[in-house]
């Protein structure tokens, strides 16, 4: 097993009174999300110091898991909160230390 996850830091900015509305889509779409290859996890982080943004933190066991959900699943649930958005999210992949992971 490899010693390193893969992640997609997803960061967005919505409409002013619509994050609670994205954050809604991102958990009914939990279901479809687990049925894909390699999905890890995935971890909502939210601020009271700004409402209207979000970030989503999605774990993969391999980069290739990774660059098959962008095509796949990221892209059907992305495009359901795109409305919602201000514009694009800025996105960032990273990797995560597995051993990190085990002290949650």
């Amino acid at each position: 097993m490899a010693t390193l996850l893969h992640a997609r830091l997803t960061a967005w900015k919505f409409k002013p009174g619509k994050r609670g509305e994205a954050v809604k889509i991102v958990e009914e779409s939990l279901d479809e999300i687990r049925k894909n290859k390699g999905f890890r996890g995935l971890v909502t982080l939210l601020t009271k110091s700004d409402p209207n943004s979000a970030m989503f933190l999605a774990l993969w066991d391999s980069e290739e898991d990774l660059k098959a959900s962008e095509k796949g699943i990221y892209a059907k649930v992305s495009g359901k909160a795109m409305s919602l958005a201000e514009g694009p999210p800025e996105l960032k992949n990273l990797e995560v230390p597995r051993a990190l992971l085990s002290l949650l």
